[in-house]
């Protein structure tokens, strides 16, 4: 997994400079090393298949809608959600 610290931290670097969306982030990122890769070798490319699976699951987690509860998120954070009342409340 240490070959994906430089990954997230060009994710991290360009969410807090570009103030984007992570889906969006992460796919410029990865295909920033897509790209990298495949013009060096045929070894290299074969390789490239694996960052891509991991953003597609990455993508595809991010995506998935998932329950947090308000007590957990941190002061002076934004939240976006079409709905912020309690599950057992609609």
């Amino acid at each position: 997994m240490a070959e994906y610290h430089s990954f997230i931290a060009k994710v991290l670097r360009s969410l807090n400079e570009r103030k984007k969306n992570v889906e969006l982030i992460v796919r410029e990122v990865a295909d920033a090393y897509a790209r990298a890769f495949s013009d060096i070798d045929d070894y290299v490319r074969e390789r490239v298949a694996n960052p891509r699976d991991v953003t597609r699951r990455i993508l595809w987690n991010l995506d998935q809608p998932g329950e947090v509860s308000l007590s957990t998120v941190e002061k002076d954070s934004i939240v976006i959600a079409e709905d912020l009342r309690h599950p057992a409340g609609r």
